[in-house]
């Protein structure tokens, strides 16, 4: 059987994501990028079947094949920052509840997140992506964006 073959990476990424640290369930709301991608799509069928909410990023071209596994379809147009304000709304705030004691640690020097020696930028993004694919990333890769929006050098 194809699909047997196809499942076992994909599905233990979702899984482990969703059920073995997010703990999702019955009452959650979920935004998943690339709801028709492989991961994406046993994301969105483990979480449909725990009885979250589910809304999921993709293509105009994915938006029935999202839909079918029943998400609320999200053009990957738009921006990531807006649609997490539109469906989360008042989770902000226990949002930055739950950041203040990383900034207090992070003030402190307790708290120092390992990133990737290398700085990237919005015109590098290309390569991050090839630092990633090639298993040479060593740490968290942070895309450097200015503070008017506009790509930096580099």
């Amino acid at each position: 059987m194809r699909e047997a073959a196809a499942v076992p990476l994909i599905f233990t990424t979702a899984w482990e994501g969703l059920v073995g640290r997010a703990d999702i369930r019955a009452g959650h709301d979920l935004l998943v990028q690339g709801g028709a991608g492989g991961a994406g799509e046993m994301a969105l069928q483990i979480a449909r079947a725990k009885g979250a909410t589910i809304s999921a990023t993709g293509s105009p071209a994915a938006r029935a094949a999202t839909e079918q596994l029943g998400a609320r379809f999200v053009d990957r147009a738009e921006p990531v920052t807006d649609v997490v304000a539109r469906l989360t709304g008042e989770r902000r705030a226990a949002h930055g509840q739950i950041l203040s004691p990383a900034s207090a640690l992070a003030e402190s020097g307790n708290l120092i997140p390992s990133l990737d020696p290398r700085h990237f930028t919005m015109r590098s993004v290309a390569d991050a992506y090839q630092a990633i694919s090639n298993g040479t990333v060593r740490g968290k890769i942070v895309i450097e964006i200015d503070t008017n929006g506009h790509p930096e050098d580099g």
